[in-house]
């Protein structure tokens, strides 16, 4: 239970597809490459994540969006 709370899973995973198939890992893992994250320092991040959320639990609050309804050359409903 623990490896795949701690992605001990995708850390397996990483280490297959890099030895067999160098061009699926990129394009998998490519997000993880370009962040610098290896297949065996996974799992010392999520430990760093779940620290920090016991310490501050709550979340920052974002700014909030305003969305355009109303698409430019559409009607609006004469009705509700």
């Amino acid at each position: 239970h623990k490896d795949y709370i701690f992605a001990g899973h995708v850390s397996s995973y990483m280490e297959f597809l890099e030895e067999e198939d160098k061009s699926m890992f990129d394009k998998c893992f490519s997000q993880y490459i370009k962040h610098g994250v290896k297949g065996d320092s996974l799992e010392d991040m999520w430990t760093a994540t779940h620290a920090a959320i016991r310490a501050s639990p709550l979340r920052k609050a974002k700014e909030k969006k305003t969305y355009n309804y109303v698409v430019k050359g559409r009607k609006q409903r004469l009705s509700r």
